[in-house]
């Protein structure tokens, strides 16, 4: 009996520490993610355009933040337009930022003409929405999102 009850309390106690160190391991401010860089790749005739989507991440907290996968979604005027994923291997280091890339494919490019259609010629920036999460070991996803301005070139210029 009392063995049975020291093992029920050890156990217990187990619990409640593991659980401490998993809060203690999170960020203790959210991620900020940022566009490096939105770009077109070479495209096929007929194919889904293709963009490279450039993302920086940055780590305010005091704990190495490991990386094992990501995803985006690209929204246009609340109406998503585009989405892609990647796995990685990846440390961003505490206080620190990394770097990643992801393909993203836009499968609405209606919805781009028609933007480019109210707000200009094609060589100006759209404003855009991008959501995702950064999934951590242990499949912990991590959201973000970023509001900016993307250029929608054709690649090779045109």
């Amino acid at each position: 009996m009392v063995t049975r009850r020291l093992c029920s309390g050890l156990l217990a106690g187990l619990l409640v520490l593991l659980l401490a160190a998993c809060a203690g391991s999170a960020p203790n401010e959210p991620l900020r993610v940022s566009v490096a860089q939105f770009q077109p790749l070479q495209q096929q005739e007929g194919a889904q355009a293709r963009y490279r989507l450039d993302l920086r991440v940055h780590n305010p907290s005091r704990w190495v933040l490991g990386l094992v996968g990501a995803d985006v979604q690209l929204l246009l005027r609340g109406k998503a337009i585009g989405s892609g994923v990647v796995a990685l291997d990846l440390s961003v280091p505490a206080f620190g930022e990394g770097a990643l890339s992801i393909e993203v494919g836009v499968h609405d490019m209606v919805a781009v003409r028609q933007a480019i259609g109210l707000y200009g010629a094609a060589d100006r920036p759209l404003p855009v929405l991008l959501t995702g999460h950064l999934t951590r070991p242990g499949l912990l996803a991590l959201p973000w999102r970023s509001e900016g301005e993307l250029r929608f070139a054709r690649a090779g210029g045109g």
